[in-house]
């Protein structure tokens, strides 16, 4: 055990020895030698500054989003936990996202915390296949953390606040604004909950999705004009219930939305 814990100091310590001696090292050089030897999992385009502090005009990811306009700040003392920690501020789709993302040497644990993100609804059904009409308003993203570990589901605490939401099925429905919060527990299933306040209808759900990343969709809609043209939509889609609620379930895979 004394050999293990003298041997984590030494790793540290290295680890920490040889970023300090290429953090002057202009970035560019730094990530050109990493994407050589495949030892990134993305591609920098236009990088300016140094390992500490500098700037990407564009980052591409396999099956993600394009970053653009990416500048990162490294926190020198995080190494001295064997951790590269940065915050990040970059655009997708000429959205402005902020965060902080800190990954673990020991054990390659990523972290993402206290991001900041607003998406028109229409740039979102660009970025993700979601399984519902054509989506109106903003997306407004609070991410407490996201927690990713190799070879499992990422965990999550999030809220969203869905402004001025619409959905357009036969005709355009009025939504008001949507509250959606996230959240995951300890055995990795994380559950979605859904609500509404103001529009032309109450809702409120519930979507899951565990290790195996499949999920379950169930949300519930009820017009608050029982006859009106928003009722005479939803009976296309699901069946009306006693109390004059619409329920609307899916399942599938989360690869199929592109997550």
């Amino acid at each position: 055990q004394v050999i293990m814990k003298r041997w984590h100091i030494i790793s540290v310590l290295l680890f920490s020895y040889f970023f300090f001696l290429s953090a002057n090292i202009p970035a560019s050089r730094v990530l050109n030698n990493l994407q050589q030897k495949g030892n990134l999992p993305a591609i920098f385009y236009g990088v300016q500054g140094t390992v500490w502090q500098g700037h990407a005009d564009s980052v591409l990811i396999p099956g993600q989003p394009k970053l653009e306009n990416l500048d990162w700040s490294v926190n020198p003392f995080a190494l001295l936990l064997a951790r590269l920690s940065a915050g990040i501020e970059t655009e997708i789709h000429k959205q402005h996202v902020s965060g902080h993302i800190s990954w673990h040497y020991f054990g390659g644990d990523l972290y993402i915390s206290d991001t900041e993100a607003r998406l028109p609804a229409k740039t979102l059904q660009q970025i993700i296949e979601l399984p519902l009409g054509e989506l109106g308003g903003e997306f407004e993203f609070y991410i407490d953390s996201i927690h990713w570990q190799p070879e499992t589901t990422p965990q999550i605490e999030a809220e969203i606040f869905w402004q001025h939401a619409k959905l357009a099925l036969t005709q355009t429905v009025d939504l008001g604004q949507v509250n959606i919060s996230i959240s995951t527990d300890d055995a990795g299933q994380t559950r979605i909950a859904f609500t509404n306040s103001g529009g032309e209808l109450n809702m409120n759900g519930e979507a899951s999705t565990g290790t195996d990343r499949n999920y379950i969709l169930n949300i519930t809609l009820k017009p608050k004009d029982p006859t009106g043209e928003t009722a005479q939509s939803l009976n296309l889609f699901a069946q009306r219930q006693a109390d004059g609620s619409y329920v609307f379930k899916h399942n599938g895979n989360l690869g199929q939305l592109g997550f």
